[in-house]
């Protein structure tokens, strides 16, 4: 019986379907939270006040990755993307920022980035 082992990263561009992939180790955490604030109104009262909706992000790191993907990477920030990991799950966000490192060798690096969460309607 054939067994399939699933053990990069996939990063999809929403807009046309480019793709990259590459080794992650991916710490299985993500923050969820929404937009909420205290106001102070007239005699010091306080009262929250929040939005609805849930704010969503996922850390990831790509690891062992060539210039030429940072420089794919670098041209989507801002962009909507579709990230699938290891484990199947499929997110639908954005990034605005990377840290880059060395990673063993001078010609390779280690790319992290927080994809935060949109909506994204699929379907026809």
């Amino acid at each position: 019986m054939p067994t399939l082992t699933l053990d990069k990263l996939w990063i999809n561009l929403m807009a046309d379907g480019t793709g990259i992939s590459g080794a992650s180790n991916r710490a299985k955490t993500r923050t969820v939270g929404t937009e909420a604030s205290v106001r102070t109104y007239a005699n010091g009262r306080q009262r929250g006040v929040t939005s609805v909706g849930t704010r969503r992000s996922n850390p990831y790191t790509l690891v062992a990755v060539g210039q030429a993907t940072i420089d794919t990477l670098e041209t989507w920030l801002g962009l909507s993307v579709m990230v699938r990991d290891n484990r199947g799950q499929k997110w639908i966000g954005l990034f605005a920022e990377m840290d880059i490192s060395e990673y063993m060798r001078t010609d390779l690096y280690r790319v992290g980035f927080t994809l935060l969460g949109v909506t994204a309607a699929e379907g026809v």
